[in-house]
């Protein structure tokens, strides 16, 4: 199954409406109590952190300016009761499942700064 096609579909068929009366909140799935909090920080250092980010911030600058996005394997949502991105991991990648764990994560401490909570 081409899951970027089917995620296609799914994305096709929502209407773009932007949230309204949105109360932050986000639904961490990370296993906290043994989380290697040492190994996140020399990840956060890392070129595999940097390139990433500089992936995300390309496909979202993309689709705010309704531009085709430079990565295939990067979609972003935007209905009416959320907004983000989904990263499609192929296995033909440099990335490694903690590489996606710490992204998670690092977001989940930027948001929590921001003063969303965990449901």
């Amino acid at each position: 199954m081409d899951w970027n096609k089917l995620w296609k579909l799914i994305k096709k068929s929502a209407p773009k409406e932007q949230p309204q009366n949105h109360v932050p909140l986000m639904h961490e799935v990370i296993d906290l109590n043994n989380y290697p909090e040492e190994t996140f920080l020399k990840w956060k250092n890392s070129d595999q952190h940097s390139s990433m980010i500089k992936q995300i911030a390309g496909a979202e600058n993309a689709d705010k300016n309704i531009l085709p996005s430079p990565y295939d394997h990067l979609e972003f949502l935007n209905h009416q009761h959320s907004y983000g991105f989904v990263w499609m991991c192929q296995s033909t990648t440099d990335y490694e499942l903690w590489d996606y764990r710490f992204m998670q994560h690092d977001f989940y401490r930027k948001l929590v700064q921001r003063g969303y909570y965990l449901s």
